[in-house]
C-alpha cells in the first residue's frame, strides 16, 4: 500500500512538473505566425496567363502609321519633319491664309498608306514649332468607318488608357471624337462623317 501511494505520489508529481515546464516554455517562446505556415492550397494548373484581347487587326505597316503620335513630340521644326518624311513637301500659309501665315502660322503636307488607301498627313507650325499634326483617311463606307475608327480607339486605350469625349450639342451627329492626355501631348481620334474619313493625329491642346 505505501509501495503504491508512492508511485501515486510519484506519477503525480512528474506530470504537474511536465505541465508547468510547458506552461514555461511557452511564455518564452515567439508567437508564431500563422499564416507563414499555412499550406499551399493554391493549384498552381489552375492559373491562367493575363492577356490582352486584341480588338484591332492591322497590318505592321497601318500600325505604324497609327502609332505616330506615340513617337512625334510637339516643338519639332519643319526641318525634322522633313528629314524623317522623304515625301515632306515643305510650308505653306496655314489655310492658304496671308494673315496666319504673317503670326507665324504655316503648315506642311505628305502622303502615307493606311486601310489601303491613301491618307493625307498635315503637320502644323508655329514659328517652325510643330503643334499639331493629323492624319485622314477616306472610307466612304459608314459601317466601315465606324469598325475602323473603334479599332483604332481599342489600339489607343491598349497605350494610353480610358478615352475621354468632348461635350457636343445634342444635334450634332456629323463627327464621333474621343481623346487621350499623353505627355506627347493630347491624341485625337475622330470619325468625321461630314467628309467621310477617319482622322487622327495630337495636338497640344484640345481641339475645340
Amino acid at each position: 500500500m505505501k509501495w503504491h501511494s508512492y508511485f501515486l505520489i510519484l506519477g503525480t508529481s512528474l506530470v504537474l512538473f511536465s505541465c508547468s515546464d510547458e506552461v514555461g516554455d511557452s511564455t518564452q517562446s515567439q508567437p508564431v505566425d500563422t499564416l507563414s505556415v499555412q499550406p499551399d492550397t493554391l493549384n498552381k494548373d489552375t492559373i491562367q496567363p493575363v492577356s490582352v484581347v486584341k480588338k484591332w487587326n492591322f497590318t505592321a505597316a497601318d500600325e505604324k502609321v497609327i502609332a505616330i503620335p506615340e513617337n512625334l513630340s510637339m516643338g519639332v521644326s519643319y526641318k525634322t519633319i522633313e528629314a524623317i518624311l522623304p515625301d515632306f513637301k515643305g510650308v505653306r500659309a496655314e489655310n492658304r491664309s496671308a494673315e496666319l501665315a504673317s503670326k507665324g502660322y504655316v503648315e506642311g503636307m505628305s502622303e502615307t498608306t493606311l486601310f489601303g488607301q491613301k491618307a493625307k498627313c498635315v503637320f502644323h507650325f508655329k514659328n517652325d514649332s510643330l503643334y499639331s499634326y493629323d492624319v485622314a483617311v477616306p472610307i466612304m463606307d459608314m459601317k466601315e468607318a465606324e469598325k475602323k475608327y473603334n479599332e483604332i480607339k481599342y489600339f489607343y486605350i491598349n497605350k494610353y488608357g480610358a478615352a475621354q469625349n468632348p461635350r457636343v450639342e445634342e444635334d450634332n451627329y456629323t463627327a464621333t471624337t474621343s481623346y487621350w492626355k499623353t505627355p506627347q501631348g493630347y491624341v485625337v481620334l475622330t470619325n468625321d462623317l461630314s467628309n467621310a474619313e477617319i482622322q487622327f493625329g495630337i495636338h497640344n491642346s484640345l481641339p475645340k
